[in-house]
């Protein structure tokens, strides 16, 4: 394979598709941007994942959503986030509260926060089984 094109292959070694990386993050840009437009709107977000199962299917899908994950984070969050920390709201501080919460549950490591600079304190609190 030449390029960003690649044979896929499962435990085997055996080929099971080849995927198009230029294809893949183009299609993660255009979901990125569209989702982040639609933030509002749940069906409309529904709709857009609907299509976009459609036009990939179900398997393919998986990496089209990472490549969007990535375009949501690096290019559409991180903007925001620097602008609401020039206007003195600690939003990384905001957002790892959810996760301190979680560790006594399910074990979360911490280094991405630390990376950024930001200490992330477990509440102690465990959920209950069930809830």
């Amino acid at each position: 394979m030449t390029g960003r094109t690649y044979l896929l292959t499962d435990d085997q070694g055996e080929p099971v598709g080849v995927a198009d990386l230029d294809e893949i993050n183009a299609r993660g840009d255009r979901l990125a941007f569209a989702l982040a437009a639609a933030s509002n709107r749940p069906q409309e977000i529904e709709r857009l994942l609907d299509e976009e199962i459609a036009a990939v299917g179900v398997r393919e899908v998986r990496y089209v959503v990472a490549a969007a994950l990535g375009t949501v984070v690096q290019d559409i969050l991180e903007p925001l986030v620097m602008v609401a920390e020039s206007a003195g709201v600690p939003i990384r501080e905001r957002l790892a509260e959810p996760v301190g919460a979680l560790c006594q549950v399910s074990g979360h490591r911490h280094a991405l926060f630390e990376r950024v600079g930001i200490t992330v304190r477990c509440t102690g609190r465990r959920r209950e089984e069930g809830s």
